[in-house]
């Protein structure tokens, strides 16, 4: 669980006040009035150290001969607020109280401002909220002797008493003077304020959908308030607030987001330095925390310890923790147990301003220890926090929860299955998580709660315990899903995906478990729904973007606005380690604007066009039923879901469906390394010697893979089989795989390979490849065949064909010759020529082969064929690119990337990339492999043919035409590929058939014959 309550209250801290205007005595020293209205404008605009240096320097060269002066206590009043809107608390009071003596001596209306200040004052630096109620209680008195009215001055009042009976917990009162500060005459910056207030409100009640609506509400009043000036802290404190919401949601990267621009604007406010820029820079680090990015988290914490914040006990402390956190996490068990008696020691010596603060930390402590599996220190700890709590006149019942979960987890682990079910039990019938069953607190509860129950069972065989487990499971998988639709930011998408494949991998165990005992279909086809929901949500998205798109106008703005967003991200991936930190941050902030407006446009869509929203954010999974529908007879759909302990199968017929469960009791990621690393390794290409280690392994490997992933369903397939890989599976060709070991290792065309029996193809998920079967084109093509063959560096050879064929030089078609850091492709010409020849159409090779003849181009065709460069990014798979044709008087570098597919629209039927490397990518949990075969899918293309690895462009050219000859002769697209690598296999001698040259060659999606609708 995350801690975001100090947070919420330091993001609120950054509130500035409006003053009313009045009439100025004749006696009031001119120069006190002007600056005065000088100081006031500044604080308007934020410029709070500016209010403060300003107004100290002044004051600092006047002898104040009359101290009774209004003017003279106006301007101590506003550099109080000064030093209160930056954080100097000492000081805000000196400046107030001695403004508030000439009010009170002078009888003015001024008091209630002061006294307002004053009780805020007592509210953050002294957390004595007795004091501080008295102090708003005189100033709302003031108020009412002057007017019965409700008017701004009281609305303010009103909000700073509702936010203190907040912080002691009487909600009632809280809600009460919050909807009296709501009924007043106010101006969007007083709404605004209000509205942060009423935020923050919910957000201690964990009611982050409320909370957020109130921080957003704030943000719109105060851009509306702050027109002139979009970085005012006012509106900065709404985009924090709101990022404390997003990250309690599970939204990290849209929390980081929030947070990182308000950083920017705290930044230049006040200062890189300033306590509470630091405290933002700590929440980014939480924010990697909660998403498992320990090494981007722990840079931050380590240079946080090295800031003086010796004044801000309870911060360090939460940096230590979160220190302790990222070691126990990553194993690193020397660092872990140097952090921790350092935390524990700052913690036993530091005097915390709350003591609710001090429990946080004892609890943080436990959570440390129980992930380190010394559960009886967390236990210790987590009651140490407990009594603390007790020992407070007002209970957070929030805080309460999060300590019984823990206590629940530290029981769980240790095998104390009844115990962990006790606590589970008490935090799920508090009334927090009674009114709000869509939080990640009740969702972790239910969870653990559903293991513990399924602990019991697995000990007792008891039945109802399985039963209870598998609805527990059951609620934790529908919030999971729920969660994902509210998300808009694919990498929160993506990592809620993660979290969710254990949830997913669970409630299929105990349903298989369930069917076990008491067999029923219904449990089995459910299985198979659950292991669809689990996949490639993000490609089927803008699949039923790219259709709907065509009937909505809204879903078009949608469209618009990502690719803004794609077009931004790409700017700044290029720039980064180039452009200077203004530029990057201008175009981070343009990047935050077009993401801002990329949420309202699917907000109006939500709103306005609820049954679009739902194809395309919720969209429908399939049936066994209906996947049955969308096979032949001749056809299985075999379907991979991995988990932590077990791999499931699913095989899909016409007429028969079966699940099968196999125990992952072998090192899955090492055998798929084995086999890719056989198959695919240059180092046997250029010393002979190493040819028969690197085949041993892949046998080895491709056999041992067999055994465990086809053998165990090898009855029930069909001819034609579609593999929906999963996990680490989505990195191997299933064709190379072995049904025997051979008896000569290097008499490949022998092997018994699955490619003998079986005509393989693939796709993202079986509802995906019902989308790609059935896409409607945004237009019909009007060219059958666009073939393109860019030159790198070294193509300096000639095309030689028959003599009727083209016959060119690609040193004029290409003069410069040069690509830095692409090798030359020297058989891409002749390939693209040979099957222009077999399917007509276009051919461009050579210096015409460009990005933007590919991007003007490539709408028209039906088949687009890219024989070219392609490269993986492993660490940032939207970066993955293919290479054209480099123009040296172009500001293009001629990479088309993964994240600019996403912007185009297609009509083909089929895209062949012909290049290295293009159809694997990156692995991500939940999300499938990141690719640019992924990318053309996206796109609208209805098939890919793609590749693994690096291929040799000399066999992917042979390949490739008995590919095509077979597509002209009308053969389906999985039949034509697999006639090319069977005929191909039979032409070679030895070595030259191994899997390298052939197997990396896959296609992806609607295998139907071209042409066919």
């Amino acid at each position: 669980m995350k801690n975001s309550y100090m947070l919420s209250l330091f993001f609120s801290f950054f509130i500035s006040y409006s003053f009313p205007s009045f009439a100025q005595p004749i006696s009031q020293d001119t120069l006190f009035a002007q600056m005065y209205g000088k100081l006031y404008n500044l604080n308007s605009n934020g410029q709070y150290e500016e209010v403060i240096t300003e107004g100290e320097a002044f004051l600092a060269t006047l002898q104040v001969q009359d101290s009774s002066l209004l003017s003279y206590g106006n301007v101590l009043n506003v550099i109080g607020t000064g030093h209160y809107n930056y954080g100097t608390g000492d000081k805000a009071f000196w400046y107030t109280e001695r403004a508030l003596a000439i009010f009170t001596k002078l009888n003015h209306i001024r008091m209630a401002d002061a006294y307002d200040r004053l009780g805020e004052c007592h509210y953050w630096y002294t957390q004595d909220y007795d004091k501080a109620i008295e102090n708003c209680q005189k100033a709302l008195a003031i108020h009412e002797q002057k007017s019965t009215e409700c008017t701004p001055q009281k609305s303010s009042v009103y909000a700073n008493i509702g936010m203190i009976y907040m912080a002691k917990l009487n909600n009632s009162e809280a809600l009460a003077n919050y909807k009296k500060a709501l009924e007043c005459q106010n101006d969007d910056a007083d709404l605004g304020r209000i509205n942060i207030s009423i935020g923050d409100f919910y957000l201690r009640q964990s009611l982050y959908s409320q909370a957020l609506n109130y921080f957003s509400k704030a943000e719109i009043h105060f851009k509306k308030f702050y027109k002139e000036n979009k970085n005012h802290p006012n509106i900065a404190s709404a985009y924090a607030n709101k990022a404390i919401c997003h990250q309690n949601m599970g939204a990290y990267a849209k929390a980081i987001i929030h947070i990182t621009k308000a950083k920017q604007i705290f930044d230049e406010k006040l200062g890189v330095n300033h306590s509470n820029v630091l405290k933002i820079q700590a929440f980014i680090g939480f924010c990697y925390v909660s998403q498992g990015q320990y090494d981007e988290a722990v840079p931050i914490f380590k240079f946080l310890i090295t800031q003086n914040l010796d004044s801000q006990q309870g911060f360090k402390a939460n940096i230590f923790d979160k220190l302790g956190f990222c070691y126990a996490m990553k194993k690193q068990k020397d660092s872990f147990n140097t952090i921790m008696p350092q935390l524990i020691a700052h913690t036993e010596a530091s005097t915390f301003t709350s003591l609710l603060d001090k429990a946080t930390v004892y609890r943080n402590i436990g959570v440390n220890y129980r992930l380190a599996k010394n559960y009886r220190q967390a236990a210790v700890f987590y009651q140490k926090a407990l009594k603390l709590i007790d020992s407070i006149d007002y209970k957070d019942e929030k805080m309460i929860n999060l300590i019984h979960l823990e206590l629940g987890n530290n029981a769980f682990d240790e095998g104390k299955t009844d115990e962990s079910i006790e606590y589970y039990e008490k935090v799920l019938n508090t009334h927090s998580n009674k009114e709000n069953k869509k939080s990640l607190e009740y969702y972790y509860t239910i969870y653990g709660l559903s293991l513990a129950y399924y602990q019991k069972f697995e000990t007792a065989a008891d039945k109802t315990s399985l039963n209870k487990a598998i609805e527990l499971m059951d609620a934790s998988v529908n919030i999971i899903l729920e969660l994902r639709n509210d998300y808009i930011e694919q990498a929160d998408k993506l990592y809620l995906n993660s979290d969710g494949n254990i949830v997913f991998d669970k409630l299929i165990e105990m349903l298989l478990r369930k069917n076990a005992l008491e067999p029923d279909a219904n449990l089995l086809k459910k299985c198979f729904v659950l292991s669809e929901q689990n996949k490639s949500m993000r490609l089927l998205e803008g699949i039923k973007g790219v259709e709907i798109g065509q009937t909505s106008a809204i879903v078009d703005s949608i469209k618009g606005a990502k690719q803004t967003i794609n077009t931004l991200e790409n700017q700044i991936y290029m720039v980064s380690k180039e452009a200077s930190k203004n530029q990057t941050e201008y175009w981070k902030s343009q990047l935050f604007e077009a993401k801002q407006e990329h949420e309202r446009f699917v907000n109006t869509l939500k709103t306005e066009s609820e049954q679009y929203f739902k194809e395309i954010y919720q969209p429908k999974i399939l049936s066994i039923e209906s996947v049955q529908g969308l096979l032949t007879v001749h056809q299985t759909l075999l379907e991979y879901f991995v988990g932590d302990s077990s791999i499931f199968i699913f095989t899909v017929n016409k007429d028969n469906y079966n699940v099968l469960e196999v125990k992952k009791d072998f090192a899955l990621d090492s055998l798929v390394e084995a086999m890719r690393t056989g198959i695919y390794n240059t180092e046997y290409l250029k010393q002979p010697d190493s040819l028969v280690k690197f085949t041993t392994r892949y046998v080895n490997a491709a056999k041992t893979l067999y055994d465990k992933i086809i053998a165990p369903v090898k009855t029930l397939l069909r001819g034609s089989v579609v593999i929906v890989p999963d996990g680490a599976l989505g990195y191997i060709p299933f064709d190379a795989l072995l049904k025997e070991k051979p008896k000569e290792l290097l008499d490949a065309e022998d092997y018994k390979y699955l490619l003998n029996d079986h005509k393989i193809s693939y796709c993202y998920s079986a509802t995906i490849l019902k989308d790609m079967v059935n896409k409607k084109h945004r237009q019909e093509p009007t060219q059958l065949f666009l073939a393109m063959a860019p030159y790198f560096k070294g193509d300096t050879a000639t095309i030689k064909l028959n003599s009727s064929d083209l016959i060119a030089s690609i040193n004029d078609l290409h003069p410069s010759g040069l690509r830095n850091g692409l090798d030359s492709l020297r058989h891409t010409g002749e390939e693209v020529t040979r099957l222009q020849r077999i399917m007509g159409g276009e051919a461009i090779i050579g210096k015409g082969a460009t990005e933007d003849v590919f991007n003007k181009k490539a709408s028209a065709a039906r088949i687009i064929h890219l024989a070219t460069h392609g490269k993986m990014d492993d660490k940032v798979g939207d970066y993955s690119y293919l290479a054209f044709t480099e123009q040296a008087d172009s500001l293009e570098n001629e990479w088309l990337y993964t994240r600019e597919l996403y912007n185009l629209s297609l009509n083909a039927d089929m895209v062949v990339l012909s290049a290295c490397e293009t159809g694997i990518g990156k692995l991500q949990r939940g999300e499938g492999i990141i690719s640019l075969a992924r990318a053309f899918a996206y796109a609208g293309a209805k098939s890919i043919v793609t590749t693994l690895w690096q291929v040799k462009d000399k066999s992917t050219k042979d390949i490739m035409i008995l590919f095509y000859q077979n597509l002209k002769k009308g053969k389906a697209k999985d039949d034509a590929l697999h006639q090319a690598k069977l005929d191909y296999i039979k032409n070679q001698n030895g070595e030259l058939a191994l899997p390298y040259y052939w197997s990396g060659i896959i296609p992806i999606g609607d295998m139907r014959p071209i042409g066919k609708r």
